[in-house]
């Protein structure tokens, strides 16, 4: 059921990676870099963009560690 060549999946990993690492540079940076202003400090994670970073961030993981089991 593994259809994925192995540059598919070498530029799969990459990817995945690359969207794992971005978010959470971005959510570290959101939380750390405001954390004296209103929207700053742990207020940071109410917002859905953070949200959905952090969750975007969750399932690439998820598929990181299926690809590299062979789940898909």
């Amino acid at each position: 059921m593994n259809n994925l060549s192995e540059r598919q999946k070498r530029l799969s990993i990459v990817l995945k990676l690359v969207v794992i690492v971005s978010a959470l540079v971005g959510t570290f940076l959101s939380a750390y870099a405001g954390r004296l202003s209103f929207m700053g400090g742990s207020r940071v994670f109410m917002y859905f963009t953070i949200q959905s970073n952090i969750a975007i961030a969750i399932i690439c993981g998820i598929g990181l560690c299926l690809l590299r089991k062979g789940g898909y």
